[in-house]
C-alpha cells in the first residue's frame, strides 16, 4: 500500500494483481475514524457507502491510511484539508 495525501484529495494505491487507486476528495473527508496503538501508530479509517442491501440499509467499507508511524499526525493533516475545502 501506498498513500498519499496532496492540497486536494487523500489517495490510496494498492498494488495486488493489478493496481488499484482510490481517490478521496478534500470535501468527502470530514468523517474520520482513529485507531491509535500505544507508540502512537494506528490507522486513519475513511468510510465510504457502498450502496443498500436488500432490506434498504447502507452498506459500507472501511478504506484508509493502515499502520501509519503518527496517526494522530496524519489525522491532523486530513482534517486541514477538509477544512479547506
Amino acid at each position: 500500500m501506498v498513500y498519499a495525501l496532496t492540497n486536494q484529495r487523500a489517495i490510496l494505491l494498492c498494488n495486488g494483481k493489478h493496481l488499484e487507486v482510490t481517490s478521496f476528495a478534500a470535501d468527502g473527508l470530514g468523517d474520520l475514524a482513529r485507531r491509535e496503538r500505544p507508540d502512537g501508530s494506528g490507522d486513519l479509517v475513511l468510510p465510504r457507502e457502498l450502496g443498500r442491501d436488500s432490506d434498504g440499509d447502507a452498506k459500507t467499507s472501511e478504506l484508509g491510511f493502515v499502520g501509519v508511524k503518527d496517526v494522530k499526525r496524519v489525522e491532523r493533516l486530513v482534517r486541514e484539508l477538509h477544512q479547506k475545502s
